[in-house]
């Protein structure tokens, strides 16, 4: 029995356990242990619902149970399990609950919502252990540090050292203490890269493999037997390579092409994951549960043991490998046709890197084989066309700034390097994005149900907002009406900004008002890349939402079995949810270490001075992004003259200077103050820091920039004031999500 049988039944019913018994027909000991088990996962999972000895779904009754992610002393911000809606509740209904608590709510009225009860409240924080001025031990939680709670430890810290991330049982409350006891060591504090362990423990990350996973990962056999060739095509001989970046280790897809006509044959093969990873099997589960795999400035949180991910399963030159291809046809308008998908075997010729594919397309001297040059020539002359239908047909074209960080062997960044999409990226993602849709069509016209890669309409509300912010900027007039919103016409848009400074910021605040893609099997097709049918197929190492459709290929377009078309869509419905959930903490991670590596890539750069250009402004001050792509903020009390924010036409001002800041201006800055703990980089004007520093030596200089003092000068004095802090992340980049952006191949 599986979870979807379970879930078959309770649809529309209040079953209690014998009952489920019965209509499972289920006999033995074992079986009914093991349904009591599946029931206790939906419950956890907030698909089902238990009360007086019964269970329903939630979605039946109407109630979700939601987890609280968010803390702060008048609210709590609460996201339903496997889902993206985000609920708050303020006043007595969040006085006593903490981050991690698990809750029934209802939604009363549209949009409002009202706890039930509690289902679970956390019994255990993760913190850093620390001692307070008073010498007192404490734990600094994170989730809580947006409110009056403290945390003292009551128990005996041997081993533990300041700075450790430990886990600890919650002995008692009263009032805003909270006593724990230490119960593990998360991380040392000492170790390398420490910091970001501690960001993937405190999102419940779990960096080790099953120990049934890795077994049975040790039972696969590192080469291809005969009998696993069977019903395979053999591409063996074909001149097939894959590109990928230059510290890639474990390579999904691999390419080949030709010339027919006038258009071409494109072969895209990707590695066969699920003949490997069985579905129920343990291997499965652990990829099933992480969803996909996250990278890290200094690290990868693999979805699949290494053995698999850079083994078997990698597309490694110079060996066979087991793959599911998708053949298909482009013609000179960039149309694909005649499109098929196939179980086969090839060996790569070639393991080329995106720079080396760059400099041969740029006529630079690069060593690759003379076979290979022409048929990437070709390849590239095919991904153009795609290219160029693409964007008749109106795929958005948003910019955004993507940073990559080099570490040295203590785990700290020595070069921040701009993300920037050369002809060889390109040519992927075009083939990339093809063999997707071909896939997705190929399902749609057998009839089977899928889980494709949706992208909705921009929300009513995010739209209104942005629209707000194109009119004080002055261009709501170039903005499309409502019901002619299109990605063609949004294109249009960005096009007619010919400030590119200014094209890129509003580019990003779009970008920021826009849907979030993910996974569904309802067929709304994806806004941004202007296609009706689009699944994820090209990369099922990293993703399990393309080992679903690997499934769905195999078992019910090539094998041909029977399904069951609602219980098929059910599951689709419950894994939609649950994948893109997983995407969702995935993206959060990426995006705090990146915030992480930022500050501290500038923490030894205090008082030197970049070039930069305003991406947003606030009551407070502006935010700007430096030539290296890294971000922070600068107050106006901080600027040369007495500037401050007009909010009705969106810039900063001066009644003393005719300056005027608005989006894109390119200034200069000086840092002034990193909180690597706070993730904040703040700037001063070159003019004021040079005049204040020159009386003060450079030792005093660093003690003010690291206690974070501000230093700013009026027209009557000199003064030094403490920081008022703001977090970035609750301000303009509250919605921001790299992975939104098309460009680049995750989608």
């Amino acid at each position: 029995m599986q979870k979807y049988d379970i879930i078959k039944l309770l649809k529309g019913h209040t079953l209690d356990l014998k009952s489920l018994e019965e209509k499972s027909f289920l006999v033995s000991d074992e079986e009914k242990e093991a349904l009591k088990n599946i029931l206790n996962t939906l419950i956890d999972e907030g698909i089902v619902y238990f009360k007086d000895g019964s269970y329903s779904l939630l979605s039946d009754l109407k109630i979700y149970l939601g987890e609280v992610i968010e803390k702060a002393n008048n609210y709590v911000l609460i996201r339903v399990k496997n889902s993206s809606l985000e609920i708050r509740l303020s006043g007595k209904e969040s006085d006593d609950l903490l981050v991690g608590d698990l809750i029934y709510l209802r939604e009363f009225q549209d949009g409002i919502y009202h706890a039930l009860e509690y289902y679970k409240a956390i019994s255990e924080l993760k913190g850093t252990f620390s001692l307070s001025s008073r010498g007192e031990k404490i734990l600094l939680v994170p989730s809580l540090k947006d409110t009056d709670y403290l945390v003292f430890v009551d128990n005996d810290t041997i081993g533990v050292k300041q700075g450790d991330l430990v886990k600890a049982k919650i002995i008692r409350m009263r009032g805003n203490k909270i006593f724990v006891s230490i119960s593990e060591r998360l991380v040392d504090a000492s170790s390398v890269s420490s910091d970001i362990s501690k960001i993937l423990y405190l999102h419940d990350v779990e960096s080790e493999f099953s120990q049934a996973s890795l077994e049975e990962c040790e039972k696969i056999e590192d080469k291809i037997t005969e009998e696993e060739l069977q019903g395979r095509e053999d591409y063996r001989d074909h001149l097939v390579f894959t590109i990928d970046s230059d510290e890639a280790h474990d390579f999904d897809d691999a390419i080949e092409g030709k010339r027919v006509g006038a258009g071409y044959e494109v072969v895209v093969h990707i590695a066969d994951v699920t003949h490997y990873v069985k579905r129920n099997h343990p291997l499965d589960e652990e990829a099933s549960k992480r969803g996909t795999s996250i990278y890290l400035a200094d690290r990868v949180v693999p979805m699949l043991p290494v053995k698999l991910s850079n083994g078997i399963c990698s597309l490694n030159p110079n060996v066979d490998r087991l793959t599911l291809s998708c053949k298909f046809n482009i013609d000179a308008n960039g149309n694909a046709f005649n499109s098929s998908v196939f179980l086969s075997v090839i060996n790569s010729k070639a393991r080329l890197t995106y720079n080396n594919v760059n400099k041969l397309f740029a006529n630079e001297e690069v060593d690759i084989p003379k076979d290979i040059a022409d048929s990437l020539k070709i390849l590239n002359e095919c991904a153009k066309t795609i290219r160029k239908r693409r964007e008749l047909n109106g795929a958005l074209s948003l910019e955004s700034t993507e940073l990559k960080f080099r570490l040295d062997e203590n785990g700290n960044p020595v070069e921040v390097i701009k993300e920037i999409q050369g002809e060889a990226e390109k040519l992927i993602e075009d083939l990339m994005i093809v063999a997707n849709c071909e896939v997705a069509k190929l399902l749609k016209r057998a009839r089977i149900p899928l889980l494709y890669r949706v992208h909705d309409l921009p929300p009513k509300e995010k739209l209104e907002k942005f629209k707000d912010y194109l009119k004080k900027i002055g261009l709501l007039t170039f903005f499309p009406k409502d019901s002619d919103i299109t990605s063609s016409r949004l294109n249009d848009f960005l096009a007619n900004i010919k400030d590119p400074n200014l094209r890129l910021a509003v580019s990003s605040s779009l970008l920021r008002a826009l849907a979030k893609a993910k996974y569904s099997p309802m067929e709304i097709g994806h806004f941004g890349l202007s296609e009706l049918y689009y699944c994820h197929f090209t990369s099922p190492i990293r993703r399990y939402p393309d080992d679903i459709i690997h499934r769905l290929v195999k078992e019910y377009l090539l094998e041909e079995k029977n399904y069951d078309k609602s219980e098929l869509k059910d599951y689709l419905d419950y894994e939609g949810e649950r994948l893109s959930s997983l995407e969702v903490r995935a993206d959060e991670i990426e995006r705090e270490v990146d915030d992480l590596e930022s500050c501290k890539y500038m923490l030894d750069k205090i008082g030197t001075t970049f070039d930069a250009k305003v991406t947003s402004l606030l009551k407070r001050g502006m935010f700007v992004e430096t030539s290296l792509g890294i971000e922070g903020f600068i107050s106006y009390r901080l600027l040369e003259g007495d500037y401050f924010f007009n909010e009705r036409k969106y810039v900063a001002c001066s009644e003393n200077d005719d300056k005027v800041y608005s989006l894109g201006t390119p200034l200069k800055v000086t840092l002034l103050y990193v909180d690597v703990e706070n993730r904040d980089i703040d700037f001063i004007s070159p003019s004021l820091y040079k005049k204040y520093s020159l009386s003060i030596d450079d030792e005093e200089k660093r003690r003010l920039a690291k206690e974070g003092i501000r230093i700013y000068q009026t027209e009557k004095k000199k003064m030094v004031g403490k920081p008022r802090f703001i977090n970035r992340r609750n301000s303009h980049r509250k919605n921001y999500n790299k992975k939104n952006s098309y460009r680049g191949r995750k989608r």
